[in-house]
């Protein structure tokens, strides 16, 4: 039967699980790091298309904070087109790439950034399947030629 604050504390969502480390809000910041602290806090809250904006100015925290913010839905999205993390991750990273060098060309109202990326992903995918499918492996013969 767990004990009084034990269950206050699952209640509050504030328990704490033994195998893992402590979630990012329970760690003390020092006084020198608060104003990093607060700007992190601030361009989390922004939203993907103000990032977007930011990225294609030259914000390289816009560009981290958007990366961070979308990365996992990019690899995801590859990762269940190719069934191979490592061409997965190959793609996420042209994808990025992508948006460092064409990132003007999002339109606000024609969808959402998410669905941006993981267009730029399809098309990307579509270029490499192409391009391996070119690729044959050489026919392999069971006996070796003999000299």
């Amino acid at each position: 039967m767990p004990t009084r604050s034990r269950t206050r504390l699952i209640q509050g969502f504030g328990c704490r699980l033994w195998n893992f480390p402590p979630s990012q809000t329970e760690y003390h910041q020092s006084a020198s790091n608060q104003e990093d602290v607060s700007a992190t806090l601030t361009i989390d809250r922004v939203q993907d298309d103000e990032l977007l904006r930011r990225t294609v100015a030259g914000d390289g925290e816009a560009f981290a904070a958007l990366y961070r913010r979308r990365r996992p839905d990019v690899f995801r999205f590859t990762l269940h087109m190719t069934a191979d993390p490592s061409v997965a991750e190959d793609i996420v990273q042209d994808v990025f790439v992508a948006v460092m060098h064409d990132g003007g060309r999002f339109e606000p109202g024609r969808s959402t950034v998410a669905a941006w990326l993981c267009g730029i992903a399809r098309n990307l995918l579509r270029q490499r399947f192409a391009r391996d499918r070119r690729l044959e492996p050489l026919a392999h013969d069971e006996e070796a030629p003999e000299s």
